[in-house]
């Protein structure tokens, strides 16, 4: 959300704030043009992200509900609706998104011109991008990663596999017999799995259960609010937001071993993390979180009331979400229970806002600082290429909900499983601990 400047949108006039949403659109426009050109770049895709990921918040800024608000101009609605629609017809972010945001704020959209294919949940690309994707070469590594489609025919048939992916939650089938007589490697997506912050944020959850959006958007902002002010505090965010990596070890190499218990961290690092000088202090500020990750308690670390308050807000998102914050806690601990199983977490984030979220959520006790990574600048496939190449011959399987990680698992041939309900959770718990009696017996 301080990405976009969602805190700035919201001290400006009504006029402005149009305007603004006028500037996110164009730039939005543009960068899909510039992805349909190139196929691939970073800073556009984590823009976008940001962009999805915000925009609920954003559009309850430029238009807000009558209720909190003294009636907007019809003019003012019916602009903001069509960049809504806008977003739709041209397939640039999901319809079910696009139409949530406008739900907050009481908007109606015009698709007479949308087509009758929906854009798919974690993209929202158009077709052409990515069918440009699935032909792209040069994605190999291991000998785990099939062939990189060339063809028509092959591009169509990795289309299949899927669209048929999509019409699976969870089959206990899908654990197959390799995973109990190999090491086993589980990937799990932090933000919209196990925590479900963004599908929080974004209302998704609330139409997901038919809940409250309202409810749900406040939980998870109040929520979130609390991750960016602790990361802030005890985690270097500010310092660190612009030159975060994909790894807690990205730039350990770096890392001379300096004494820094008097070490001066208000030397700032700048925006340019390709300097030998800025990457040794990345590297520094890096060796203090990890050591904060592995050794400091939460209690320590926040005050009475910053702690109280933290509770407050997670105990009330866990009763709203129906216990999926403890479920998942249950999850993790039971796939422990097997010494050859190891948990990895991604997030679409940035990883050290990842690591804030796992130790707020009492996650770090049971998953170590090495096993965390951020997809944000190498993207979904090449972070989990780079699992692959890392714990090399283990059985893998991928736990998820977008289209991202979906596609990139059968890129790779990675199992990915859809995990979005409260049985989806409990099965796959289940399964864990079938796979541990068995190999105990055996």
């Amino acid at each position: 959300a301080e990405y976009m400047g969602v805190s700035r949108i919201s001290k400006v006039t009504m006029k402005q704030k149009l305007a603004i949403l006028y500037l996110i659109d164009s730039i939005c426009q543009s960068s899909h043009m510039k992805l349909n050109e190139t196929g691939k770049d970073a800073l556009i895709e984590a823009y976008l992200n940001q962009t999805y990921h915000s925009m609920n918040q954003i559009i309850k800024l430029v238009c807000p509900s009558p209720t909190t608000s003294s009636p907007l101009p019809q003019q003012h609605c019916e602009s903001v609706s069509k960049v809504l629609s806008l977003w739709i017809t041209r397939r640039m972010f999901p319809t079910e998104i696009v139409q949530c945001a406008a739900k907050v704020a009481n908007l109606s959209l015009d698709l007479s011109n949308q087509s009758s294919k929906r854009s798919t949940p974690d993209s929202g690309r158009k077709e052409h991008q990515r069918e440009k994707e699935l032909k792209t070469e040069g994605r190999s590594h291991s000998k785990t990663t099939p062939p990189t489609p060339s063809s028509h025919s092959s591009s169509s048939s990795l289309q299949n596999k899927l669209i048929e992916g999509r019409r699976l939650t969870f089959n206990e089938s899908q654990i197959t017999k390799e995973a109990l007589t190999q090491p086993v490697v589980y990937i799990w997506d932090l933000d919209e799995v196990l925590l479900l912050l963004n599908p929080l944020i974004n209302g998704q959850f609330a139409e997901r259960m038919k809940k409250d959006i309202g409810t749900c958007m406040e939980l998870g902002e109040r929520l979130e609010k609390l991750v960016y002010n602790f990361a802030d505090q005890h985690m270097f965010f500010k310092d660190i937001e612009l030159v975060d990596q994909h790894h807690i070890d990205a730039v350990s190499n770096e890392d001379d071993g300096t004494d820094l218990r008097n070490y001066n961290f208000k030397d700032n690092l700048s925006g340019n993390i390709d300097t030998p000088e800025n990457r040794k202090k990345l590297a520094y500020r890096y060796r203090i979180i990890k050591n904060l990750y592995q050794k400091i308690s939460l209690d320590y670390l926040l005050s009475e009331e910053e702690f109280k308050d933290f509770k407050s807000a997670k105990n009330d998102a866990d009763l709203y979400m129906g216990g999926w914050l403890d479920i998942a806690i249950q999850l993790i601990k039971s796939t422990q229970k097997d010494k050859y199983a190891t948990n990895i977490i991604v997030s679409s984030g940035q990883l050290v806002l990842a690591f804030a979220k796992c130790l707020l959520f009492d996650l770090s006790q049971l998953i170590s600082v090495d096993c965390i990574f951020s997809s944000q600048n190498l993207g979904r496939q090449s972070i989990l290429e780079t699992i692959v190449k890392k714990y090399g011959r283990a059985v893998y399987y991928c736990f998820g909900t977008g289209i991202e990680t979906e596609k990139a698992c059968v890129e790779i041939g990675i199992p990915f499983l859809k995990v979005k309900t409260h049985t989806d959770m409990k099965q796959l718990q289940k399964q864990f601990e079938k796979i541990r009696e068995w190999r105990e017996i055996n």
